[in-house]
């Protein structure tokens, strides 16, 4: 049974480009499309820039460097944030943060040039970013339905406290991460896994937390004793009846003041994961969430080196979706593409990471005995291009890559670096006319590399 809503909507803006949710990727593509020249808007429906990095809590980033942390693999407007960040001590610079794995406690040998952040200066900065280039910023602003007209976005009907709006525009960027907008627009999706069995199933969700007055020194002396997941700890826990957690493994990030740390924790809501794109899932991964904080930080003071006197400060405002909707795009990258270190004529953007998806009731899904041939991978153009729409681009998580390419694909660096390539592909077809499947991609990588960007490898 369903009602019919009839109404007019208000238009509120008439733009070249319009992006859709404020992360990483829909930062990256609004700043790069202003900088174009295009007129551009970016709406965000909490109230704050950064997507999981703030409103999730996930005070890192990491996968910048080279896996073996040789050389950067993303720069551009990624490494301007940072270096904003650590000019005002917000956040510790990739280059502290190279040689035999992480220096900070809690972070796995692998993770190199990690950049530990503050919340709050994040915060600020990406509000001072986007309005210092003329975006339009809009918070609390959800985008509900695209007008489809001949193949093309016309524009977005959004939900404000004003009620149903409407936004025209030339060209949209669908930053949701759960690709909402190219899913109402009808395009073709894939959602969580492919394989029969357990197709449609989703990576757990994660609840972050903040935690003070840990002492760095006991837990930092813990993990670089070996157990650095505490893995063993885990399971002696596990066989004494004090270890209520699904998760194999303890995750908890120093921040740049030593003494405080994020943890995640997966509440358990279904054993095929968590469904991002269901409300009922999302509040339940909420108060489950946070109840499960509560356990958690019960037995860290009771049994983990350095939490005996730790105090939870903060959980996230909104739980972490690790992957949810894909597009079906002009190319899907594949696990071979990875695994082989393919070159692509149309790489807009590079990545550092290593293969890390984790399926439900496991803690990862690492493809540990899958090699990867370069210590970095490449992100394609057309991977972003979604079938179906000619004017909408759709950067980030939801792009068109097999389920365990987004390991090293869904990190919020290549989220910031791919998002940079879509805004400007944007601005380039907002002002030519063209379908975003037409784009000069030669002279999009030119721009690119000219912004800063890093769209070639070394081996290239």
């Amino acid at each position: 049974m369903s009602e019919r809503l009839t109404f007019d909507a208000p238009l509120i803006a008439d733009v070249e480009v319009l992006v859709c949710g404020g992360g990483p990727a829909g930062i990256g593509a609004a700043l790069a499309a202003a900088r174009q020249g295009a007129r551009t808007m970016i709406i965000e429906q909490q109230g704050c820039l950064g997507g999981v990095a703030t409103s999730s809590l996930i005070g890192t980033w990491f996968g910048s460097y080279s896996r073996d942390g040789r050389f950067p693999v993303i720069e551009g407007i990624f490494k301007e944030i940072v270096d904003r960040l650590v000019a005002e001590g917000a956040a510790m610079p990739p280059t502290n943060d190279l040689a035999g794995g992480s220096a900070y406690s809690g972070y796995a040998p692998w993770h190199r040039g990690t950049v530990p952040f503050e919340f709050e200066a994040a915060k600020r900065l990406f509000d001072s970013l986007v309005l210092d280039a003329g975006i339009a910023l809009r918070y609390f602003t959800t985008a509900l339905y695209p007008k489809i007209e001949d193949g093309r976005i016309a524009g977005m009907f959004v939900a404000s406290k004003s009620g149903i709006e409407y936004i025209r525009a030339q060209t949209v960027v669908d930053a949701t991460g759960d690709a909402d907008v190219a899913y109402r627009a009808e395009c073709p999706m894939l959602i969580g896994l492919e394989e029969e069995g357990h197709r449609g199933w989703m990576s757990p969700g994660a609840m972050s937390f903040v935690l003070e007055d840990v002492d760095a020194q006991a837990y930092g002396d813990y993990c670089r004793a070996g157990d650095y997941r505490f893995r063993e700890l885990i399971g002696r826990l596990r066989e004494q009846g004090e270890w209520p957690f699904t998760d194999n493994i303890f995750i908890a990030f120093e921040l740049p003041n030593p003494k405080q740390y994020y943890v995640k924790v997966s509440p358990t809501t279904h054993e095929q994961g968590f469904d991002g794109t269901d409300p009922d899932v999302l509040t339940l991964g909420m108060t489950k969430g946070r109840e499960a904080v509560q356990t958690m930080l019960d037995v860290l003071r009771k049994h983990f080196p350095g939490f005996a006197n730790a105090r939870l400060t903060q959980t996230a405002p909104v739980i972490g979706v690790r992957n949810t909707r894909r597009i079906v795009g002009e190319y899907q990258v594949s696990v071979g593409d990875v695994r082989d270190g393919r070159h692509f004529e149309d790489t807009i953007a590079l990545t550092g990471y290593h293969w890390d998806m984790a399926t439900p009731g496991t803690e990862q899904r690492l493809l540990h005995k899958v090699e990867i041939a370069l210590p970095y991978a490449e992100i394609p153009y057309r991977c972003i291009v979604p079938r179906g729409i000619d004017n909408l681009l759709a950067p980030g998580r939801a792009i068109s890559a097999e389920w365990d390419v987004l390991g090293p694909f869904r990190i919020m660096p290549a989220a910031f670096a791919m998002g940079q390539g879509a805004g400007t592909a944007a601005a380039m077809a907002a002002h030519s006319g063209a379908a975003m499947r037409e784009v000069d991609v030669a002279a999009l990588r030119d721009r690119l590399r000219g912004q800063g960007a890093i769209v070639d490898g070394p081996e290239a």
